[in-house]
């Protein structure tokens, strides 16, 4: 199950006091920097009452004892000034439980007493947002991980790169600032090798993607740490540039393989539906 969760509307669950609100193309973008921390912007619920409300339910049914990911897709001023809280409810509509998520996503179980939950997009501080969707869908017990991507990210693509909601996701290890300095460290290559051997399955395969001088030599530094994996690198001249045992010749940067291994991650949702075509 994938589930997108928008909003596009306003209702008795959005914060107006102060706020200037507009809907483009999809999108909700908010501006107001008195919102008091704490306090939701908006709020979901799979439980409505249509009589009273004039509205159905805004969420899926959830099924009890699964676990679920939940992803904000969403650019804020300032940056993670916005988390998700999920409320569990009895069918007496008491809360028995909540979960919250920071840093863009993260995972929750939904408990097998609840009949029905909300979600709420709490303020930490927030002052503009442009917010696109939320992304619900269910955690499989054994995913299967078709490939796992290390992305040395150089910080011109940074601004470009919906990073912040990849952080926790698996099968992509997002590598910039103070970490992707510290690259070339015994303790990185720990780190890189402990979360390898965690998530992978048999057939998985390693990607090591440069996206900068430093960063291609980072991507290769740690190709031959772990002894394995395929390298993409990203010139923006069109020289010769070698990837392990292979040469590749780099044309406009907009062609590079690189570049079509960060197509997905540039659309969170795509990284879902489809793995890079390596062509």
């Amino acid at each position: 199950m994938r589930y997108a969760i928008t909003w596009t509307g306003y209702g008795k669950d959005t914060y107006l006091y102060g706020s200037r609100l507009t809907f483009e193309e999809g999108r909700a973008q908010l501006a107001n920097p008195l919102i008091p921390a704490g306090n939701a912007l908006f709020e979901w619920r799979s439980f409505a009452d249509y009589q009273a409300e004039k509205k159905a339910a805004q969420l899926p049914l959830l099924k009890k004892g699964q676990s679920y990911r939940l992803i904000l897709e969403a650019r804020m001023l300032p940056e993670e000034s916005l988390y998700l809280r999920i409320g569990f409810y009895n069918a007496f509509q008491e809360e028995i439980g909540f979960s919250v998520i920071k840093e863009g996503s993260g995972q929750f179980t939904y408990p097998k007493e609840a009949h029905a939950y909300q979600i709420s997009l709490i303020n930490a501080g927030c002052e503009l947002l442009d917010f696109q969707h939320l992304l619900l869908e269910e955690v499989l017990e054994q995913e299967e991980l078709k490939s796992f991507k290390v992305l040395f990210l150089n910080e011109r693509y940074e601004k470009d790169l919906k990073t912040s909601s990849l952080k926790n996701e698996k099968g992509v290890m997002i590598v910039q600032g103070k970490e992707r300095d510290d690259a070339f460290s015994e303790d990185f290559i720990k780190t890189l090798k402990a979360r390898y051997d965690r998530e992978r399955m048999p057939e998985t395969r390693l990607f090591f993607i440069g996206t900068g001088d430093l960063e291609n030599q980072a991507a290769l530094y740690a190709r031959s740490a772990l002894a394995g994996g395929e390298v993409y690198l990203m010139k923006e001249e069109g020289d010769l540039a070698e990837a392990g045992n292979q040469i590749y010749t780099f044309q406009a940067p907009e062609e590079t393989k690189a570049l079509k291994l960060l197509a997905p991650i540039r659309n969170p949702i795509d990284l879902f539906l489809q793995q890079p075509q390596l062509c």
